[in-house]
């Protein structure tokens, strides 16, 4: 069920009566029942009431990104009282022009709308937000200057997030050039010395005509009532709130001062809790980046501790194959050797008896020590007492013969590749018995 009139805001009463006026509806029920479908939308209420088709300006304003400020908070209302008739006199003439003042701006706010309904209201337009923010400044300044307050050259929505972002007080300032009570506001109060340096010390301030869409936009979304209109915006649970409305003639800079350091005071706790729970974040973050940091050194030195153990077992498993294929090369050449030994030593010819008269003894003595005697003819090819010395079992593989003194290199070893055989004993001048030395030259 709606809500009674007694429960309705001042706001929601004025455009309950405005609707009555519009729409002719007597029924205050059935009005306010219309505005309560449409969430107290006075356009949409009278266009539904009246079967009028949706302005084309609404349609275009609901496509533009207005920005979004919690106004569910019961903030300070400062909505400031008009001038009052003081004694008889003036009490008997504000009652004589109170009907005609009352009957003009009813006509005119039903003019203002009827013509919002058929013709395109130029502020809904889509433009540069940032610019009309440049205007307004330029405007204000050349106007009000060289002293005012620091305005920031940003849209509406990129103030709220430098706020938010800053956690600072935002004061939005709607200026309405034609208002009566403009000029008075901004040359005696907002921009006086002491208005402008507290401003600048303790809050942003973003500002602009509604006379411009940034402004007009703006304006539609906080639904001020009268001007001059200032408004308190900050950081309270994670959400950009309305905490204070001035609206109406303020007298003196010292009246705005007490109210702003009021509204200061009574909401700067959420400012600090905020403050609070985000160092709490931003220590939290730290802590997460520090053990991620950690975890991925240990987990980097885990990588190479596993590379470096892999690396080395490959070398091991290198190194062993190697060996293996050394020593499987080892042992074919060694096979190969002793086939060759075998094959080399039937090659050798039968010892001769002591009384054949060609031949010849040679004592022969090994590396080992042990001492070998061999007959051989004298006609024979010396490359036979290599193949004998080869065959040996105590022989080396890689040696040469000489006799002891004189030391004297016994060429019996065949030329590799080649056919020609080494001379014979008697050809190189061995023709009696002889002592000879078997030297090993890998020692």
């Amino acid at each position: 069920m709606a809500a009674s009139s007694e429960e309705l805001s001042e706001s929601q009463n004025e455009k309950l009566a405005q609707f009555q006026e519009i729409t002719g509806f007597e029924d205050l029920s059935r009005c306010r029942d219309i505005l309560c479908a449409h969430s107290w939308d006075l356009e949409a209420a009278v266009s539904t009431a009246l079967h009028l088709p949706s302005s084309p300006t609404r349609d275009r304003l609901g496509t533009q990104d207005v920005p979004t400020v919690d106004q569910n908070f019961q903030g300070a209302d400062y909505t400031l009282s008009h001038w009052r008739p003081r004694g008889w006199i003036g009490f008997g003439w504000y009652m004589l022009q109170w009907p005609l003042s009352f009957f003009f701006r009813t006509i005119y706010n039903i003019m203002r709308f009827a013509v919002s309904l058929i013709r395109n209201d130029s502020r809904l337009a889509l433009t540069n937000s940032e610019g009309n923010v440049r205007q307004f400044i330029k405007e204000f300044t050349d106007k009000y200057g060289p002293l005012v307050p620091t305005f920031l050259e940003t849209s509406y929505n990129q103030a709220l997030s430098r706020a938010k972002a800053e956690l600072c007080f935002l004061l939005v300032y709607l200026h309405n050039p034609s208002h009566e009570d403009t000029d008075h506001f901004c040359r005696r109060v907002l921009c006086t010395p002491e208005v402008v340096n507290w401003l600048g010390q303790h809050m942003l301030v973003w500002g602009c005509s509604v006379q411009l869409p940034e402004g007009h936009k703006v304006s539609r979304t906080l639904k001020e009532r009268t001007y001059p209109f200032v408004c308190v915006v900050v950081l309270r649970e994670s959400r950009m709130t309305l905490v204070a409305r001035i609206q109406g003639q303020v007298e003196s800079p010292e009246q705005l001062l007490s109210i702003l350091t009021t509204v200061r005071a009574d909401n700067e706790a959420s400012l600090r809790a905020a403050q609070i729970e985000r160092n709490e974040r931003t220590v939290n973050q730290t802590l997460r980046q520090q053990q991620d940091e950690a975890y991925l050194q240990s987990l980097r030195a885990d990588q190479e501790k596993a590379r470096k153990k892999r690396e080395e077992e490959q070398r091991k498993r290198d190194a062993e194959e190697a060996a293996a294929r050394q020593a499987a090369e080892e042992a074919r050449a060694a096979e190969l050797r002793e086939r060759e030994k075998v094959e080399l030593a039937r090659q050798v010819p039968a010892e001769p008896a002591k009384e054949d008269e060609g031949a010849i003894q040679l004592a022969l003595r090994l590396p080992s020590g042990k001492r070998i005697d061999r007959r051989f003819l004298q006609t024979h090819s010396m490359k036979y007492l290599y193949y004998y010395v080869l065959c040996h079992s105590e022989a080396p593989d890689n040696f040469e013969i000489h006799t002891s003194y004189p030391r004297r290199k016994i060429p019996c070893q065949p030329a590799p590749g080649s056919e020609e055989d080494p001379p014979s004993f008697i050809e190189f001048g061995l023709a009696r018995n002889e002592s000879l030395m078997v030297s090993d030259l890998d020692a």
